[in-house]
């Protein structure tokens, strides 16, 4: 940073000096002033235009401490966080202090209370929500909501309207309404995959062949339990690690069998060729649980 060229000095023209230096003097002042400014300001040494005064930086020097709030006003500073880096700061009026900058990156967006988005939005990639996040959208055509986010969400996860789901780790809760077309019917193909600490809760269309591996569920289930969306044949069947070999159960009438849910793999799950679990061009719903 360049240094005024002449000191600063409030003790001159001194009374003795004559008065015929004194246009020497204010050509001085006027020049450290221009310098001064000139640091963070537009401010050339002739002419003028509509930028003169206007920012082209700004440097902000390292407090030792958080300033004092003041009413009405928003400050910014900078210091030192406890790794000695400068980092930026802002001070509201309620003398709340918001780290703005971490590790030369912007300081993640931190939600502390019960947060409510709505109409249409879309939230994406890697969000993190350390808080309630609820999402109430209008159910009129057209605004729908869309989350495709890899969230990491550690309060309640409300959502309410027609939805779609990407991929969500949700450490809390969750509650999911309306999902579908509005008319309160459940559609699984809404939900894409949602995932609970060793919950998953998606969706896999049937194709009829011998076997089907059914993947991405992130975890090996010790539980299994899915259910044909319509048609015939859609009574719900569950498999646990504890049933033998290929056999899983039919809710309905035809009970044990080994072509429902044939295995628990380290991803998923297979299924066989029964109409309750792999239907050709049908949707099937499935939650599956990982032991402790």
């Amino acid at each position: 940073m360049t240094v005024p060229t002449t000191a600063w000095n409030e003790t001159v023209p001194p009374d003795t000096e004559a008065a015929t230096d004194g246009n020497d003097r204010i050509m001085e002042m006027k020049q450290q002033i221009r310098e001064i400014v000139d640091i963070d300001h537009k401010f050339d040494s002739s002419g003028q235009d509509a930028d003169m005064g206007k920012h082209n930086i700004v440097h902000i020097l390292t407090s030792a401490a958080s300033p004092a709030s003041a009413a009405g006003e928003i400050i910014l500073y900078q210091k030192e966080d406890g790794d000695s880096r400068n980092q930026l700061y802002c001070m509201d009026d309620e003398g709340n202090a918001i780290q703005m900058t971490l590790d030369g990156a912007l300081n993640a967006v931190l939600l502390t209370g019960v947060q409510t988005v709505v109409g249409a939005k879309t939230f994406s990639n890697d969000g993190v929500f350390s808080a309630d996040l609820t999402v109430d959208v209008d159910l009129a055509v057209g605004n729908d909501l869309s989350v495709t986010v890899d969230a990491l969400i550690g309060g309640t996860l409300g959502v309410t309207g027609i939805t779609t789901l990407g991929a969500a780790l949700v450490m809390g809760t969750n509650k999911i309404t309306g999902l579908g077309d509005g008319s309160g019917a459940q559609d699984a193909a809404a939900f894409g995959q949602l995932s609970v600490l060793g919950l998953d809760i998606g969706t896999y269309a049937g194709d009829g062949a011998a076997t089907q591996g059914i993947t991405g569920v992130g975890f090996q289930p010790t539980l299994v339990l899915l259910w044909k969306q319509g048609g015939t044949e859609g009574s719900p069947v569950i498999k646990t690690s504890s049933d033998p070999g290929l056999y899983s159960k039919r809710f309905s009438a035809g009970g044990w069998a080994e072509n429902q849910i044939r295995s628990l793999d380290a991803d998923g799950f297979t299924v066989g060729t029964h109409d309750t679990v792999n239907e050709s061009a049908k949707t099937y719903t499935y939650v599956a649980i990982k032991g402790a």
